[in-house]
C-alpha cells in the first residue's frame, strides 16, 4: 500500500437519469475505500436536478450543471476543467462498483509507472457474468 496515495478526481455524467446515477454512487461508496477522492457529477442539462439525491450519499460531491446536453465527451470536458487529481477516473452512471477498483488501479500505476491509462474489467450491465471489456488493445509502441 501506498504511504501517500495520489489525489483521484472520479467523474461521473448524468443526462436526466438521477436513480441510476445514485445506484452507481451508492455501489461505489459501498465498495470504494480509497482515502482521496474528489468527487465531481456533471449534470448534462437534465430536466431534474440529481443534486439532492446524490449529496445524500457524497455530501461533498461537487455538482457542475450545464445548460444543454454536451454529449459525453462534451459532459466530462467539464468535469475534466474541474478535476485537481494526480489521476482521473471517469465512470458512465450505468456502472456499479463491486470492489473497490481505484487501489488496484493505481497499483497498477505504481508498478507501471510508463502506464498512461488503466481500465478495470467491466462486465455487462444487463447480463451480469458476461463480460463487456477487459484487456488491452496497443495503441502504440
Amino acid at each position: 500500500m501506498l504511504l501517500h496515495p495520489p489525489l483521484v478526481s472520479v467523474i461521473v455524467l448524468n443526462y436526466n437519469q438521477a436513480a441510476l446515477t445514485c445506484g452507481l454512487l451508492k455501489s461505489f461508496h459501498n465498495h470504494c475505500r480509497y482515502p482521496r477522492l474528489q468527487l465531481i457529477l456533471v449534470d448534462n442539462g437534465s430536466a431534474e436536478d440529481p443534486a439532492p439525491s446524490c449529496k445524500e450519499i457524497y455530501p461533498n460531491l461537487e455538482v457542475i450543471y450545464s445548460d444543454f446536453n454536451k454529449g459525453y465527451a462534451g459532459g466530462m470536458n467539464l468535469g475534466l476543467e474541474k478535476a485537481k487529481g494526480d489521476f482521473v477516473l471517469l465512470l458512465n452512471n450505468d456502472l456499479i462498483c463491486k470492489s473497490d477498483i481505484i487501489w488496484s488501479m493505481i497499483e497498477v500505476f505504481d508498478h507501471y509507472p510508463d502506464a498512461g491509462l488503466v481500465s478495470p474489467m467491466i462486465m455487462q450491465f444487463n447480463a451480469p457474468g458476461r463480460i463487456e471489456y477487459a484487456g488491452y488493445t496497443r495503441i502504440s509502441n
